[in-house]
């Protein structure tokens, strides 16, 4: 379950934060510069969107533009550059997106994840640490599940659990706060409630832009999955479950993959193995056909079976991650495990980009229509639903793998 109802409330057209900043030295320059970039996002997307993605949005778009324009002079960069994400969010398309540069965001040296209880703090820098484990309920004067919904607006989603995966980022980014009106200027101030039910309001410092404050993890241990995490792939062999178990964390490296697949089914021929475990959980995606040789090794193996195959899926599984998934239930009839996807399984994808010139804003575009399944589900939904509690990931517990494990082969 999420915090915030499935209708979320879309912000009025144009509706960027109250203006709050003076325009710059040079301003006719400055708002000709805008003027600009915007002029090249509309005709940009109109130019290399497909016609099926842009067409039902493209008034709606338009729209967001001209008042954007009208705003120039007066707005901040700040909430011109989130008034850009809005405008390219209203295709509702998860691949056609706009992403400020790097250096753009000031973030709160805070890491959050949603359970079914709230936003929990997983992570913190020292200074914070008394709010690790803590339910952000409010920030500034906003009600948690306002922001959520203002947030919303500028994040390129196509369901529940991508919009809830993108908002735990867009929480705790100072910039994207100030500039929807959810913190007032000069506050930074968010609202806890402890474990033992009661409220603290702390006032928070924000990084620098670049700058990455190092957190303490509420975890006591590390889960298998997240024990590499500078690794793309790499695969370990379980004695006691007899499990080969697989990290596919990103589509990337497709010649080290491919050498790696090797070492995977020499040993799966060496050892005895009981099932086959592929955990693509967190996989933002990369490039679709990487994962071809796993698949071709699949196809006549005794593993490809529903009872000996399995699939571990989550909200932040991606694009070509959450292709890998797909294809492992298609190709070798995998089970999935775990949560919804922040995707549709019928979406469109393979994108191209174009960067905006003053803003530095890169503009992510679709450029074909990629089919799946039959009909439009909203979401790829695992066979095995597995709902993760906040004291089992604060135990480093992996109920998820736990209850693969626990699948026992037909034979």
């Amino acid at each position: 379950m999420f915090l915030v109802a499935a209708a979320v409330l879309f912000a009025t057209t144009g509706s960027v934060a109250g203006v709050t900043s003076a325009p710059s030295a040079d301003a006719a320059a400055r708002i000709e510069h805008w003027q600009n970039d915007l002029d090249q996002l509309a005709t940009g997307l109109a130019h290399h969107e497909i016609s099926d993605a842009y067409a039902p949005a493209q008034t709606r778009f338009e729209q967001e533009i001209a008042a954007l324009r009208a705003e120039v002079a007066t707005a901040s960069d700040d909430q011109l550059t989130v008034g850009v994400m809005q405008a390219v969010a209203t295709f509702g398309v998860a691949h056609t997106s706009a992403s400020p540069p790097s250096w753009w965001s000031r973030n709160y040296p805070l890491t959050l994840w949603h359970f079914d209880d709230g936003f929990h703090v997983v992570g913190a820098a020292p200074q914070y640490a008394a709010v690790l484990g803590a339910v952000v309920t409010k920030i500034g004067d906003t009600p948690i599940a306002d922001a959520v919904q203002r947030i919303a607006a500028i994040s390129a989603h196509e369901n529940m659990p991508g919009l809830i995966y993108s908002a735990q980022g867009c929480l705790v980014s100072a910039t994207v706060l100030h500039a929807l009106g959810i913190l007032a200027p000069g506050r930074d101030d968010f609202t806890f409630r402890t474990a033992d039910g009661r409220f603290s309001t702390l006032t928070l410092a924000a990084d620098f832009p670049g700058q990455h404050s190092d957190q303490q993890s509420v975890r006591t241990t590390v889960p298998l999955y997240a024990q590499q995490p500078d690794k793309f792939f790499w695969f370990d062999y379980l004695a006691d479950s007899r499990t080969l178990y697989v990290r596919y964390a990103a589509c990337n490296d497709a010649p080290a993959f491919a050498a790696m697949t090797t070492d995977v089914f020499a040993t799966a021929a060496r050892e005895p193995v009981a099932r086959l475990v592929v955990d693509v959980r967190g996989n933002p995606g990369g490039d679709t056909a990487g994962f071809d040789p796993f698949l071709e090794a699949l196809r006549n193996s005794p593993l490809a079976r529903p009872d000996r195959l399995f699939a571990l899926i989550d909200r932040a599984t991606f694009s070509s991650g959450m292709l890998t998934a797909i294809n492992l239930v298609n190709q070798a009839h995998a089970t999935t495990a775990g949560e919804a996807v922040g995707e549709k399984p019928n979406s469109y994808g393979d994108i191209g980009t174009f960067t905006l010139p003053y803003s530095n804003i890169t503009i992510a575009y679709a450029t074909r229509y990629i089919r799946t399944t039959a009909g439009d589900p909203p979401t790829l939904a695992p066979d095995m639903p597995v709902d993760t509690s906040y004291a089992a990931y604060a135990r480093g517990d992996d109920p998820v793998l736990d209850t693969v494990l626990g699948v026992k082969p037909a034979s």
